[in-house]
């Protein structure tokens, strides 16, 4: 459950983001790219999960640390980062995901970073099916 969780919100600003940019035309990094937002969040989750499940309290404090360093290492404008206080997000038009991607990762030769982020979707899906495969007690012969 913590693997799963930590890389939702991880991944949460772009997944809510681009989603929002795909359907309604606005910017990819936007409202859920800003620290009010997280913040928010991050105190909402925080009040329920102390009612419901005290001991996941740092599965909080934890995803609230991955959200940040998502935005952190999204070298965002000052004026999403810190939205609504400078100002609306901005409207950018038709949004293609596919087009951006590869722009992005093959016409702007930025490999490293797709090479890096599909070892870390594969890292994460391995631990999950161990910890499934420990979980369910199935092992095979070999173990």
């Amino acid at each position: 459950m913590s693997n799963v969780y930590l890389f939702a919100a991880s991944y949460l600003p772009d997944v809510i983001d681009k989603t929002i940019a795909i359907i309604f035309g606005m910017s990819g990094r936007g409202y859920f790219h800003s620290l009010t937002v997280m913040l928010g969040l991050y105190a909402l989750s925080y009040k329920i999960i102390s009612k419901v499940r005290p001991d996941y309290k740092v599965f909080i404090h934890l995803g609230a640390l991955y959200y940040f360093l998502h935005l952190m290492f999204d070298f965002l404008d000052l004026k999403i980062l810190l939205w609504p206080f400078l100002g609306p997000t901005q409207y950018t038009g038709h949004f293609a995901p596919l087009e951006h991607l590869y722009n992005y990762y093959v016409s702007w030769q930025h490999p490293d970073q797709l090479s890096s982020e599909i070892i870390f979707i594969a890292i994460l899906i391995i631990i999950k099916i161990r910890d499934l495969k420990a979980v369910t007690g199935t092992h095979s012969k070999t173990d």
